[in-house]
């Protein structure tokens, strides 16, 4: 059963990341619904891209790291015979990881 979540986990992971090239690569125009939405970002075209093309690199990287870990924490017997503990360390991970790469992103599109 967990190889199901193992599967889910890379491909939240891969998601991660494949949301994260058109940011940037500078493809999204400002818009209210993808991409770094601040006041600043939403107000300001430069700082948009600017601040997206800095957080699709850190959620790309994110996503990377998190792909690894997944795959690494599957691999610790002890964690993939375990099914709480092993989906509990990916969102953890996941989780972890998205909300401090965010917290990255604001404070890099508010020293702008």
């Amino acid at each position: 059963m967990t190889l199901w979540f193992l599967l889910l986990f890379t491909g939240v992971a891969g998601l991660i990341m494949a949301l994260a090239v058109p940011l940037m690569r500078g493809r999204v125009k400002p818009n209210s619904l993808y991409g770094l939405r601040t006041e600043r970002t939403l107000r300001d075209e430069d700082a948009w891209y600017r601040g997206n093309a800095y957080a699709g690199r850190l959620f790309f990287r994110t996503g990377l790291v998190a792909l690894v870990a997944v795959v690494g924490l599957y691999c610790v017997p002890s964690l993939r015979d375990n099914f709480v503990a092993y989906n509990s360390a990916c969102g953890a991970v996941i989780l972890g990881g998205v909300l401090f790469t965010t917290v990255l992103a604001v404070r890099f599109v508010q020293s702008l």
